[in-house]
């Protein structure tokens, strides 16, 4: 393993490092059993290393959830067949644009024949992705280095509705679930992303607004099987 993954990974159990994460640490790095934080949503999920799913030959699919400045841009890769899913994270950035956000998709292989689902919150912005910049809009160079921007991407909005959140971690949940092993921002919403808690501090049915982007990015895809593919 890099030194420098080892680094990080080792930093969650460092109470001094900004990455502490005891129960991340523990459960994750360290590998002991957990019953899960009170009110956690997922608890199931089993690693896979990225050879072991570059190696698997079922086609991908992508979830995006944007976010400009508060919240991250989170993108993830998600391959589904006979009822598991495995996935891994690609991007998870604050403070990302509209164009620096195409040109990420280009650099990671992204192409007209993959499909990407999308957060249908923000129409002006998934029909941009979808039509692409002309010449004139883009810096210089940009055209002949990414003519994809050119092209735009075959990008489609989510499917909502009301319950939509809560019919698609339930259907989220009938999957097995697989998560690359350094996709370390999803871990980290893994252990937090948890039911919101009513006055008394007890768990409700309602999950949390928060450490959900890359799990919204997920559940797009799982809810668009069906419909899209």
């Amino acid at each position: 393993m890099p030194e420098h993954i080892t680094r990080k990974y080792l930093a969650y159990g460092d109470p001094l490092s900004n990455f502490y994460d005891q129960h991340y640490y523990l459960t994750q790095i360290m590998g002991y059993c957990s019953s899960g934080r009170l009110g956690q949503i997922h608890k199931t999920w089993k690693t896979i290393s990225n050879e072991e799913f570059n190696k698997l030959e079922h086609k991908s699919y992508f979830g995006l959830d944007f976010g400009w400045s508060e919240s991250p841009m989170a993108l993830c890769e998600v391959k589904v067949h006979s009822g598991k899913s495995y996935a891994r994270q690609l991007i998870y950035e604050r403070n990302l644009q509209l164009l620096e956000l195409a040109v990420k998709l280009v650099q990671l292989g992204i192409t007209s024949n993959d499909l990407i689902i999308a957060d249908s919150a923000e129409p002006l912005t998934i029909n941009k992705l979808r039509n692409g910049w002309s010449r004139d809009e883009l810096p210089s160079n940009y055209a002949d280095l990414y003519p994809q921007l050119l092209q735009g991407f075959y990008i489609l909005p989510a499917h909502k509705g009301p319950g939509s959140i809560q019919s698609g971690i339930d259907r989220v949940k009938q999957y097995e679930c697989y998560l690359t092993d350094d996709s370390s921002d999803w871990w980290n919403e893994y252990v937090n992303y948890t039911w919101a808690r009513d006055k008394n501090g007890n768990a409700t049915d309602t999950p949390m607004d928060d450490f959900n982007h890359l799990f919204d990015a997920h559940r797009y895809v799982i809810l668009a099987k069906g419909k899209y593919y």
